[in-house]
């Protein structure tokens, strides 16, 4: 025998859905004083309930009521009732209310991400000028003037947009930030975290291709701005970094590993582009400078005036990798 599912209230009735509902429980014969007398409710209550005045969610022992005298043929389930109550099993509630709360973690670090690559660069003396998203869909606003959709641009979106006048030529940094881990569900955990970091990579790439897709069609519209990929997850960023490294681009492109416990920038890469050579990160210096690692190193500008990166400045092994 099935074992019957527990319901559990989750969000506000749908009031169009239960009127409905309760009007084919009902059937075309019986008028609603007769729908009141086979369940034993009011009909000021079934009244209620038709025009959409319900003020709560209804009792279960209230849907039990319609649901078992229903009209003869018709084929309205007690889980229609309970859905249109607002109601869902105990296995749904509790994952939903993870899906939520991940999202609410997924936008807390998203808010860190951006506040530590923004103070970042205030700490090596740039002042920028910052687009912050304030949702996790994104904006392209600097990217506006350069998008036609009558012509059917893509729109090409970001996480974080910043305008830095003094960085060389390219005036307009954008980042695309994924704070997720590399091992996101529980089926997940008995697999080698790489393996679970290159689906992730795969199935990001798949949602997120929109800068690679303009940079091989309209490379001009890319013109001027660097765009970075910004990884919290050590295995998810080595995984990018073997996923793309056939590439060739057109624009300045990076990759970013951030630490949002320590709230650093351990080091940013350039990816395969022809500005590999030409330029410098600003963040070459910096390093993993946690307790217990086998060095420690002073981040750029520490102790002394800021240094301006310019075109030719001289690279270094690092630098070229």
């Amino acid at each position: 025998m099935e074992e019957k599912k527990q319901y559990v209230q989750f969000t506000e009735p749908d009031k169009n859905a239960l009127a409905r509902l309760l009007g084919e429980c009902k059937g075309p014969d019986r008028t609603m004083a007769q729908m009141g007398e086979a369940t034993g409710l009011s009909a000021s209550m079934l009244s209620r309930i038709n025009k959409g005045n319900i003020t709560k969610p209804l009792s279960e022992d209230t849907l039990t009521a319609i649901f078992e005298n229903r009209a003869q043929g018709c084929d309205v389930t007690m889980e229609d009732l309970y859905r249109a109550n607002g109601m869902v099993t105990v296995e749904e509630r509790n994952m939903r209310a993870h899906g939520i709360e991940s999202r609410r973690i997924a936008e807390a670090n998203m808010e860190v991400a951006q506040q530590v690559i923004i103070n970042e660069l205030f700490r090596r003396g740039y002042a920028v000028k910052a687009d912050i998203p304030h949702s996790m869909v994104g904006r392209t606003s600097l990217m506006d003037e350069k998008t036609d959709k009558k012509r059917g641009d893509l729109s090409v979106r970001y996480d974080l947009g910043l305008i830095l006048p003094e960085l060389h030529d390219l005036s307009e940094w954008m980042f695309l930030i994924y704070t997720g881990p590399a091992q996101t569900a529980s089926y997940a955990l008995d697999r080698p975290p790489e393996l679970n970091a290159r689906m992730t990579i795969r199935r990001m790439m798949q949602m997120r291709n929109e800068v690679f897709l303009v940079d091989a069609w309209q490379p001009e519209r890319l013109a001027g701005m660097k765009y970075s990929w910004v990884f919290t997850d050590p295995y998810l960023y080595d995984a990018f970094r073997e996923y793309t490294k056939t590439a060739r681009l057109n624009n300045a492109m990076s990759t970013i590993l951030l630490d949002l416990s320590d709230r650093v920038i351990l080091k940013e890469e350039w990816m395969n582009c022809p500005m590999k050579r030409d330029y410098v990160s600003i963040f070459r210096n910096e390093r993993d400078r946690r307790p217990g690692t086998d060095y420690e190193h002073l981040p750029m500008g520490y102790g002394r005036s800021p240094r301006q990166v310019m075109l030719g400045d001289e690279m270094t092994e690092e630098d070229s990798e």
